[in-house]
């Protein structure tokens, strides 16, 4: 279930659902509960298709923004931290209304062990060539992430927004693919993008237990 993010002057539309959007993690599906939460960043502004070195050193791609934790996103300990070859991912469904666009990136841990995510993770557009989307700004959006264990089977989502319809200067552009990187992770899993055009700047924000 989506709640509509503002309307463009504003990014987000008034939220007609309850405020789970915001991504206040929970336990109550039994797949494992929050076990802390990040302090909110001073800055952490960057180009727009990489992580910011100082929020999540080795991650290559990934939303920016003055949101991300003020330490490193892999903050879970190393041996507990989920690796993108204990996932598989998808798209969840998209939500459409006045030019606004939202879905998630759901992560199912298909590993044998409890493991750990915390953080934003990244999510690259991709053209027809495999090459990224330069036009396309990817940005982080509030809650701070909350560290989160994730059992075998169990899920994590990240919500996503954009819009179809550009404001002055933006570009729009339709992307074949998307690279999804998990938090602290180098390694991609590459979906194909199946929602068509995309305007400007895609909104992200940190995985939860809850989906939007």
């Amino acid at each position: 279930m989506l709640t509509r993010f503002a309307a463009r002057t504003g990014r987000y539309l008034v939220p007609g659902i309850a405020a789970a959007l915001l991504l206040a993690a929970c336990g109550g599906d039994g797949d494992g509960t929050t076990i802390g939460t990040a302090a909110p960043a001073s800055s952490d502004a960057t180009a727009p298709t990489t992580e910011a070195p100082t929020s999540a050193p080795g991650t290559t791609t990934g939303e920016t923004g003055p949101t991300g934790p003020t330490s490193s996103e892999g903050s879970a300990p190393a041996t507990d931290r989920c690796h993108t070859g204990e996932f598989t991912a998808a798209f969840g469904p998209e939500d459409a209304g006045a030019g606004n666009r939202n879905a998630t990136v759901v992560l199912t841990n298909k590993g044998g062990r409890t493991c750990t995510v915390f953080g934003y993770g990244g999510l690259q557009p991709l053209d027809a060539a495999g090459k990224p989307i330069t036009t396309l700004k990817l940005t982080r959006q509030p809650p701070a992430p909350t560290l989160l264990r994730v059992a075998p089977g169990a899920k994590v989502y990240k919500g996503i927004h954009w819009t179809v319809m550009p404001s002055p200067g933006e570009t729009c552009s339709i992307p074949a693919s998307a690279q999804v990187t998990p938090p602290d992770e180098t390694d991609h899993i590459t979906l194909k993008w199946p929602f068509g055009t995309v305007c400007g700047t895609i909104d992200g924000r940190a995985y939860t237990k809850t989906a939007p």
